[in-house]
């Protein structure tokens, strides 16, 4: 199996420029996405998805490499996200990565109610 992530257009003319990278098969299976805004100096990472078949094989530790080295390109001075508390697998890989807790935000996510915690990754 061949991989690779790669940036693609994601963004209108008059919406922040973002970053969108994928990872498939050479056939052409989607594997994974991470698609993030920039910000002026900070790249917030907005979403990052693995298929669940292939979970735990690196693809998202390599979507988030290459977003890290797209992001510095790009003049990025950081990488913000948010997560809900109790997603313990996106917490790991983004500790894993030097992401450092920098808030949280309480009851922000609904269904359940929960707190998101916000990381950030600087150089």
């Amino acid at each position: 199996m061949s991989r690779k992530a790669e940036p693609r257009a994601a963004r209108r003319s008059e919406a922040p420029a973002r970053i969108a990278l994928v990872s498939e098969q050479t056939a052409g299976t989607l594997l994974g996405f991470i698609v993030a805004r920039m910000t002026g100096e900070d790249c917030e990472l907005e979403n990052v998805s693995v298929s669940s078949e292939v979970q735990r094989q690196g693809i998202g530790s390599e979507l988030l490499q290459t977003l890290r080295e797209a992001a510095q390109r790009q003049g990025a001075a950081r990488i913000v996200l948010e997560v809900r508390e109790s997603n313990a697998r996106a917490r790991a890989l983004y500790e894993k990565y030097s992401f450092k807790i920098a808030a949280r935000r309480k009851s922000y996510y609904s269904n359940p109610i929960e707190d998101a915690v916000i990381y950030l990754l600087e150089p």
